[in-house]
Protein backbone atom coordinates (compact mmCIF):
# COMPACT_ATOMS: atom_id res chain seq x y z
CA UNK A 1 0.00 0.00 0.00
CA UNK A 2 1.07 3.75 -1.60
CA UNK A 3 1.25 6.31 1.84
CA UNK A 4 0.66 9.35 0.77
CA UNK A 5 2.82 12.29 2.19
CA UNK A 6 -0.28 13.74 4.47
CA UNK A 7 -0.79 10.08 6.03
CA UNK A 8 2.92 9.93 6.67
CA UNK A 9 2.72 13.24 8.54
CA UNK A 10 -0.12 11.70 10.69
CA UNK A 11 1.62 8.93 11.69
CA UNK A 12 4.47 10.81 12.23
CA UNK A 13 2.71 12.91 15.39
CA UNK A 14 0.55 9.99 16.52
CA UNK A 15 -0.38 9.22 18.93
CA UNK A 16 2.12 11.31 21.68
CA UNK A 17 2.56 14.91 19.80
CA UNK A 18 -1.12 14.82 18.47
CA UNK A 19 -2.52 18.14 19.94
CA UNK A 20 -5.12 18.55 22.01
CA UNK A 21 -8.00 20.72 20.18
CA UNK A 22 -10.89 22.57 21.84
CA UNK A 23 -12.42 22.67 18.72
CA UNK A 24 -15.57 19.95 18.82
CA UNK A 25 -14.69 16.59 16.58
CA UNK A 26 -16.50 16.64 13.24
CA UNK A 27 -19.03 13.78 13.89
CA UNK A 28 -19.00 12.57 10.07
CA UNK A 29 -14.87 12.06 10.10
CA UNK A 30 -14.76 9.87 13.55
CA UNK A 31 -17.42 7.80 15.33
CA UNK A 32 -18.52 9.25 18.24
CA UNK A 33 -21.59 6.93 19.36
CA UNK A 34 -20.07 4.21 21.84
CA UNK A 35 -23.09 3.73 24.18
CA UNK A 36 -24.82 0.50 23.87
CA UNK A 37 -28.52 -0.30 24.85
CA UNK A 38 -31.01 -3.17 24.33
CA UNK A 39 -32.37 -0.80 21.27
CA UNK A 40 -29.16 -0.54 19.42
CA UNK A 41 -27.79 -3.75 19.87
CA UNK A 42 -31.31 -5.36 18.58
CA UNK A 43 -31.11 -3.33 15.62
CA UNK A 44 -27.37 -4.26 14.33
CA UNK A 45 -28.56 -7.45 15.36
CA UNK A 46 -31.19 -6.92 12.94
CA UNK A 47 -28.99 -5.27 9.96
CA UNK A 48 -26.12 -8.18 10.55
CA UNK A 49 -28.64 -10.76 10.17
CA UNK A 50 -30.42 -8.90 6.98
CA UNK A 51 -26.78 -8.27 5.33
CA UNK A 52 -26.38 -12.21 6.09
CA UNK A 53 -29.31 -13.27 4.48
CA UNK A 54 -29.14 -11.00 1.34
CA UNK A 55 -25.48 -12.18 0.55
CA UNK A 56 -27.26 -15.48 0.52
CA UNK A 57 -29.39 -14.83 -1.95
CA UNK A 58 -27.31 -13.17 -3.75
CA UNK A 59 -24.76 -15.98 -3.80
CA UNK A 60 -27.73 -18.56 -4.17
CA UNK A 61 -28.54 -16.40 -7.48
CA UNK A 62 -25.10 -17.09 -8.75
CA UNK A 63 -25.73 -20.73 -7.99
CA UNK A 64 -28.62 -21.17 -9.96
CA UNK A 65 -27.85 -19.34 -12.81
CA UNK A 66 -24.43 -21.31 -12.84
CA UNK A 67 -26.59 -24.71 -12.56
CA UNK A 68 -29.28 -24.03 -15.64
CA UNK A 69 -25.75 -22.56 -17.94
CA UNK A 70 -24.52 -26.45 -17.42
CA UNK A 71 -27.91 -27.62 -17.75
CA UNK A 72 -29.84 -25.61 -20.45
CA UNK A 73 -29.10 -23.70 -23.82
CA UNK A 74 -25.63 -23.90 -25.22
CA UNK A 75 -23.91 -25.98 -22.36
CA UNK A 76 -20.14 -24.70 -21.94
CA UNK A 77 -17.22 -27.25 -22.98
CA UNK A 78 -15.61 -27.55 -19.37
CA UNK A 79 -12.78 -30.07 -20.62
CA UNK A 80 -9.92 -28.27 -19.06
CA UNK A 81 -9.27 -27.27 -15.66
CA UNK A 82 -8.91 -23.48 -17.32
CA UNK A 83 -12.05 -23.79 -18.83
CA UNK A 84 -13.43 -24.84 -15.14
CA UNK A 85 -11.90 -22.07 -13.72
CA UNK A 86 -13.17 -19.42 -16.29
CA UNK A 87 -16.53 -20.65 -15.71
CA UNK A 88 -16.29 -20.35 -12.09
CA UNK A 89 -14.60 -16.80 -12.01
CA UNK A 90 -17.56 -15.71 -15.16
CA UNK A 91 -20.22 -16.56 -12.42
CA UNK A 92 -18.65 -15.38 -9.56
CA UNK A 93 -17.89 -11.95 -11.10
CA UNK A 94 -21.52 -11.91 -12.42
CA UNK A 95 -23.54 -8.88 -10.52
CA UNK A 96 -26.75 -9.85 -8.75
CA UNK A 97 -28.71 -7.72 -11.67
CA UNK A 98 -27.37 -9.42 -14.12
CA UNK A 99 -28.60 -12.65 -12.44
CA UNK A 100 -32.00 -11.35 -11.83
CA UNK A 101 -32.29 -10.46 -15.44
CA UNK A 102 -30.82 -13.77 -16.20
CA UNK A 103 -33.69 -15.52 -13.87
CA UNK A 104 -36.57 -13.54 -15.38
CA UNK A 105 -35.45 -13.73 -18.92
CA UNK A 106 -36.10 -17.32 -17.88
CA UNK A 107 -39.31 -16.78 -16.21
CA UNK A 108 -41.06 -15.92 -19.43
CA UNK A 109 -44.26 -14.37 -19.00
CA UNK A 110 -44.38 -15.30 -15.52
CA UNK A 111 -44.91 -11.52 -14.00
CA UNK A 112 -45.38 -12.53 -10.20
CA UNK A 113 -42.03 -14.32 -10.47
CA UNK A 114 -40.18 -11.29 -12.38
CA UNK A 115 -42.14 -8.94 -9.82
CA UNK A 116 -40.90 -10.85 -6.99
CA UNK A 117 -37.33 -10.99 -8.37
CA UNK A 118 -36.72 -7.10 -8.80
CA UNK A 119 -38.36 -6.43 -5.33
CA UNK A 120 -35.24 -8.75 -4.13
CA UNK A 121 -33.09 -7.08 -6.39
CA UNK A 122 -33.96 -3.69 -4.69
CA UNK A 123 -34.49 -4.81 -1.19
CA UNK A 124 -30.74 -6.53 -1.09
CA UNK A 125 -29.50 -2.99 -2.73
CA UNK A 126 -31.40 -0.91 0.07
CA UNK A 127 -29.68 -3.17 2.69
CA UNK A 128 -26.44 -3.52 1.52
CA UNK A 129 -26.04 0.31 0.68
CA UNK A 130 -28.70 2.25 2.59
CA UNK A 131 -29.80 0.82 5.70
CA UNK A 132 -26.82 1.71 7.90
CA UNK A 133 -25.88 4.83 6.04
CA UNK A 134 -28.03 7.11 8.65
CA UNK A 135 -27.86 5.07 11.60
CA UNK A 136 -25.83 8.02 13.80
CA UNK A 137 -29.11 10.22 13.47
CA UNK A 138 -31.61 7.70 13.64
CA UNK A 139 -30.59 5.99 16.83
CA UNK A 140 -30.34 8.97 19.27
CA UNK A 141 -33.32 10.45 17.69
CA UNK A 142 -35.03 7.34 18.81
CA UNK A 143 -37.98 8.78 16.61
CA UNK A 144 -37.09 7.15 13.18
CA UNK A 145 -35.96 3.51 13.93
CA UNK A 146 -39.22 2.51 14.17
CA UNK A 147 -39.47 3.48 10.43
CA UNK A 148 -36.42 2.48 9.73
CA UNK A 149 -36.97 -1.04 11.13
CA UNK A 150 -40.65 -1.46 9.28
CA UNK A 151 -38.90 -0.61 5.98
CA UNK A 152 -36.03 -3.54 6.64
CA UNK A 153 -38.77 -5.75 7.60
CA UNK A 154 -40.06 -5.25 4.43
CA UNK A 155 -37.24 -5.71 2.17
CA UNK A 156 -35.87 -8.92 4.12
CA UNK A 157 -39.52 -10.36 3.58
CA UNK A 158 -39.01 -9.68 -0.08
CA UNK A 159 -35.82 -11.26 -0.33
CA UNK A 160 -36.97 -14.40 1.81
CA UNK A 161 -39.58 -14.55 -0.58
CA UNK A 162 -37.48 -14.63 -3.97
CA UNK A 163 -34.99 -16.68 -2.29
CA UNK A 164 -37.72 -19.21 -1.74
CA UNK A 165 -37.92 -19.37 -5.36
CA UNK A 166 -34.12 -19.52 -6.11
CA UNK A 167 -33.71 -22.37 -3.40
CA UNK A 168 -36.50 -24.30 -4.85
CA UNK A 169 -35.18 -23.94 -8.32
CA UNK A 170 -31.47 -25.24 -7.20
CA UNK A 171 -33.10 -28.26 -5.18
CA UNK A 172 -35.07 -29.15 -8.36
CA UNK A 173 -32.19 -28.67 -10.76
CA UNK A 174 -29.39 -31.10 -8.74
CA UNK A 175 -32.27 -32.92 -7.57
CA UNK A 176 -32.25 -32.67 -3.78
CA UNK A 177 -34.67 -33.55 -1.55
CA UNK A 178 -37.14 -30.56 -1.03
CA UNK A 179 -38.11 -29.77 2.16
CA UNK A 180 -42.08 -30.19 3.76
CA UNK A 181 -44.78 -27.86 1.94
CA UNK A 182 -45.70 -26.26 5.67
CA UNK A 183 -41.65 -25.10 5.65
CA UNK A 184 -41.75 -23.95 1.63
CA UNK A 185 -44.81 -21.66 3.02
CA UNK A 186 -43.51 -20.17 5.93
CA UNK A 187 -40.02 -19.82 4.71
CA UNK A 188 -40.38 -16.08 4.37
CA UNK A 189 -42.00 -15.52 7.69
CA UNK A 190 -39.26 -17.93 9.33
CA UNK A 191 -36.69 -16.09 8.10
CA UNK A 192 -38.23 -12.85 9.43
CA UNK A 193 -38.73 -13.79 12.66
CA UNK A 194 -34.90 -14.98 12.59
CA UNK A 195 -33.69 -11.50 11.51
CA UNK A 196 -35.70 -9.42 13.61
CA UNK A 197 -35.60 -11.52 17.18
CA UNK A 198 -33.28 -9.81 18.99
CA UNK A 199 -35.94 -6.93 18.58
CA UNK A 200 -39.02 -8.24 19.75
CA UNK A 201 -39.24 -7.69 22.75
CA UNK A 202 -36.87 -3.95 22.63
Amino acid sequence: MIIGPQAKVVIAIYPTNCPDLEAPMEKDVFLTQFDRTPRDTGFFSAVGRSLAFATRFESNCRVIVGVIGLTQGSRPMLDSDEEVGEFVNRIMGSTLSRNIRKLTKSADEQDEIRETLNAAREARNFIAHHVTRDFETVLPAGSGIDGTVAELRTHVRNIAEADRFVCLLISLFTRKPLPSGSFINGYPDAVVEWVFADLANR
